[in-house]
């Protein structure tokens, strides 16, 4: 999903109201898109686990060149759409 796709959809998602420590999980390769959906983020490659951290932390201060590159990937979401 390129970054012009995802604005439509990010419009779609609605706010829930939290009680307790919901978690569901977020299969993506759009980073920004798993920035904004996410506080945790669990980056995996080759169905192994290379890195972990909080949504914005890893995504500013990627420590495995494979997140790096994934970021590298993807365009940043339109201005206001964030």
């Amino acid at each position: 999903m390129g970054g012009g796709a995802c604005a439509p959809a990010k419009q779609l998602i609605v706010p829930v109201p939290r009680r307790g420590d919901a978690r569901f999980p977020v299969y993506h390769h759009f980073m920004p898109l798993v920035r904004y959906l996410s506080t945790r983020i669990a980056v995996m490659e080759r169905g192994r686990l290379v890195e972990t951290g909080e949504a914005v932390t890893l995504c500013a201060n990627p420590r495995e060149a494979y997140t790096r590159q994934l970021i590298a990937a993807t365009p940043e979401l339109p201005a206001g759409v964030a």
